[in-house]
Formats: C-alpha cells, structure tokens, sequence
C-alpha cells in the first residue's frame, strides 16, 4: 500500500511537471507573440526608412543624345550626370554654366508670392557626387512629413514610403537670391520600363504637368539643410 501511495505521487508529480513545462511554454508563446504585436510598428517604420533613401554611389558625365521621340530637346548649356545607387540608374544631375529660362521658370512661380524666400539668381557650378548625396539626405529626413502630408491631402502613391525609391529623380542646381546653394529636384514614378523615357530625362530638364502623385517636386536649400519647398501634381496628365 505504502508503495502504490509513493507511486501515485510520483505519478501525481510528473503530471504537474508536464502540466507545468506545458503551461511555461504557453506563457512564453504568449509574451512573444505579445512582444511582436508591440513591437511590429517600430520594426515597419524602420523597414521602411530604409526604404525611402537613395544611396548615389557614382556621379559620372552622361553623354547626352539627341534623338528621342519627344524630340530634339537637347540641352545645350548644361552638363548631364548620371547617377546611380551601384548599378542601378536613379537620376540626371544638370549642371548649367549659364542662365537657363526652363530651369528659371520652372522655379518662379515658387516664389513669386512671397511666401518663399529667395528665387533664382544663377547656376551652381561646382556641383558632383557630394552635393547630390547632400540632396538625397536632406530628402530622407524630410520624407516623414510628406507621407503624412500626403495622406490627408490623399496623394495615394506618396503615402506608401517605399515607394520613394521608385521614382526617378532629376537635380538642377542654382544659387538663390540669398546666396544660398540650392537644388530643384523633380521625381518621375517608375519610368524605367519605358527607355525612350529614359532617354529623354537625360535630355534635358523636363517639365510635367499634371499626373497627379506619379509626378512631384522639391526645392533643397543645401546651404540651411532643407527642403524649402515641395509640390504634387494635379491630377490630368500632360508631358511637355
């Protein structure tokens, strides 16, 4: 009898132990899952800030073509550099030795009511691989803002950071009135897949009209470190 007793609580105390190491490993499934769940929005906002920066590793002098089916749009006071993030192509750098009126008036009507300081007074000249990575910095801080921005002003495409990346970029540098180092930073959704597009960014300064978010511009001031001026375009689509 004595040991059915001692058996039985054997028994008892290895069911416990089960139960217990059953139970212990519940509670610690439980707590993970709990730890994903509170931690998840941190892990995706910074999934997503990398993400939403452009990394230009070369800055080397495009030989520009004169052919496109948009024309001969060739622009000829500029120098055109390509840039890219290893080997991939994510923009055109003009740097223009003289006054440009597209370049000019692109950048008026930013100004002409005041409520921006400075405006166009000549082309930047010393410009290369520091200056646009000095852009695409300045860019990346800013881009929190413009995806909430673009949510309550319903720019579905700009809401998504990653899609940030997807868009191909075109730098114009100038001096502003202030003397401040500046660049206009215009950005084409996804237009890889069309190379006669391609092209014709290379071209020259391209200005878009319309399109809604697949079309966007920034100005940069490099001299006090930030974006100065952002716009979306309307939502009819027109390519000039």
């Amino acid at each position: 009898m004595k040991q059915k007793i001692i058996q039985n609580t054997h028994t008892k105390a290895k069911c416990q132990a089960r139960n217990l190491g059953q139970d212990g490993s519940f509670l610690l499934a439980k707590w993970a899952v709990l730890l994903i769940v509170l931690l998840w929005p941190s892990m995706e906002v910074l999934a997503q800030k990398k993400k939403q920066s452009i990394n230009i590793t070369s800055f080397e002098r495009h030989e520009v073509s004169t052919e496109s089916r948009f024309g001969n749009m060739t622009d000829c006071c500029a120098d055109a550099f390509a840039c890219r993030e290893g080997e991939r192509l994510v923009g055109y750098a003009f740097v223009y030795h003289e006054f440009d009126s597209i370049l000019s008036s692109s950048l008026y009507h930013f100004y002409v009511d005041g409520s921006h300081q400075g405006s166009y007074k000549s082309p930047l000249v010393n410009v290369g691989l520091v200056e646009v990575r000095q852009v695409e910095e300045i860019l990346s801080h800013f881009c929190d803002s413009a995806f909430y921005r673009s949510r309550v002003y319903g720019y579905p495409t700009l809401t998504t950071p990653k899609n940030y990346c997807k868009y191909f970029r075109q730098y114009g540098f100038f001096v502003d009135s202030n003397g401040d180092s500046c660049a206009y930073v215009k950005f084409f959704f996804n237009p890889w897949k069309d190379s006669e597009m391609i092209t014709h960014l290379g071209m020259e300064f391209v200005d878009v009209c319309d399109g809604g978010d697949h079309y966007w511009v920034a100005v940069v001031n490099l001299t006090r470190r930030k974006v100065s001026f952002w716009m979306v375009n309307g939502p009819e689509c027109f390519v000039r």
